[in-house]
């Protein structure tokens, strides 16, 4: 679970680039307050270490790596989960398939969203291959 692959999401599965974020206020010391250099967010994702943490943690929460499965049914891949005990293990598995091509993966069962996450980027990476 790193920035790192929350990043190659953002640009491989949602298409945004790298922006500079700046601070531009705190409410009661506490709270920042970030702008695009670009005035609008929607296209790109943090770059700078100081804007970083507004990156969803999409490799860490259920609920972000679900917009992954949203964003990748919208390009036509089917998606599949489960978990399965192997060995006294419970593992996690992810899996998008198209046009009779399946690509997946799988790990410790607490990180079905890291798997997701990996799912997708070698699907998108087999795709681009092709």
């Amino acid at each position: 679970m790193s920035v790192s692959l929350d990043i190659l999401i953002e640009e491989k599965i949602f298409g945004k680039k790298p922006c500079v974020f700046r601070n531009t206020g705190m409410i009661s010391g506490i709270m920042l307050f970030f702008e695009c250099e670009h005035k609008d967010s929607r296209n790109c994702y943090p770059s700078n270490l100081e804007a970083i943490n507004l990156i969803p943690k999409y490799s860490e929460d259920i609920s972000h790596a679900w917009k992954i499965v949203e964003k990748m049914q919208e390009k036509g891949y089917n998606f599949s989960c489960q978990q399965n005990i192997h060995n006294i293990k419970i593992w996690s598995l992810a899996e998008f398939s198209k046009d009779h091509k399946m690509t997946y993966a799988s790990g410790d069962y607490k990180c079905l969203a890291e798997e997701i996450c990996k799912a997708a980027l070698y699907t998108i990476q087999t795709e681009e291959e092709n």
